[in-house]
């Protein structure tokens, strides 16, 4: 088998986690990380039934992530701008129940590996980084209710970046450790 395979999945957690515009465009495009999921599951879809069943939910996933590429920047006014774009919002939440699908379905592909191995820190690694993962989610959408108190939801955000940042960080040392240490015979 490829390790390949684990390597895609560390660059495209990369561009998956983390979000950085500049003047809209998002320099590291959730496009490709979702292009990376898709090769990595490509290979690891005949270890096991989570990896299978995750790689035609991230074809979906490219499709959407093309509407992410550019978002027009909003206005830099005093307060809080409440206006939603339907279209964006729908495919912003579908996008993300997928992606958490998709990352649920790795984190427990990986553990499956693991246990199969006998490799017990990387499998109780996968479930952490998995319920870490779930946490920020929940966290980031909890920070959209607090746009309400501009001071709190500053704060939620900054603390969001940097666990973001550093969520992201640890997963891809995941990545690196299933590289290196998971055992693939030949089919």
């Amino acid at each position: 088998m490829d390790t390949k395979a684990f390597r895609y999945l560390y660059w495209g957690f990369l561009f998956v986690s983390l979000d950085f515009r500049l003047q809209g465009f998002n320099i590291l495009p959730d496009i490709i990380g979702y292009i990376l999921f898709a090769l990595a599951l490509g290979t690891l879809a005949s270890r096991n039934e989570n990896f299978n069943s995750a790689k035609p939910i991230t074809y979906v996933l490219i499709f959407l992530s093309i509407f992410t590429i550019y978002e027009a920047p909003t206005p830099q006014e005093f307060g809080v701008d409440f206006s939603v774009n339907p279209i964006g919002a729908a495919i912003g939440i579908i996008s993300l129940l997928l992606s958490v699908i998709v990352v649920y379905k790795i984190f427990m592909g990986i553990k499956e590996l693991a246990d199969q191995q006998e490799e017990l820190e990387i499998s109780n690694e996968a479930v952490l980084r998995w319920k870490q993962f779930l946490f920020l989610t929940i966290a980031t959408l909890f920070s959209i209710v607090l746009m309400v108190i501009p001071v709190l939801a500053f704060l939620a955000i900054i603390f969001i970046l940097i666990a973001k940042i550093v969520l992201t960080i640890k997963i891809m040392s995941l990545m690196a450790k299933c590289e290196f240490q998971l055992i693939f015979e030949n089919n």
